[in-house]
């Protein structure tokens, strides 16, 4: 797939309201920056759709880069190697998850 054939709606669309140590956030993957899509690349080493594919996968690490980027939004000098917390600090408070639908094949 070229560049030219990516648009906004593909993939899967995410929202997340969370919270870590009682400190409210959101991660809305409709809604990021270019340069916090580029971001979280660069800490992941993942393209944006095997990003996609590794948070709804269950990969920690994914999921971690995804929720620096929102804590980030409130603490704009928090590095990705010093953001950390209790596993059981961390609650998800509510969360969509939407696949792009999948084209059917025309078999006519």
């Amino acid at each position: 797939m070229g560049w030219a054939t990516l648009n906004n709606n593909e993939g899967t669309a995410m929202k997340y309201q969370f919270t870590i140590n009682e400190d409210a956030y959101e991660l809305d993957t409709e809604n990021l920056l270019m340069s916090e899509c580029i971001a979280i690349e660069k800490v992941t080493g993942f393209t944006w759709s095997e990003w996609e594919t590794a948070v709804t996968s269950g990969s920690m690490s994914a999921l971690k880069a995804g929720l620096w980027v929102a804590v980030k939004r409130k603490q704009p000098e928090l590095r990705f190697t010093d953001f950390d917390f209790s596993w059981g600090d961390f609650n998800v408070v509510d969360q969509e998850v939407e696949e792009a639908p999948k084209e059917e094949a025309d078999n006519t």
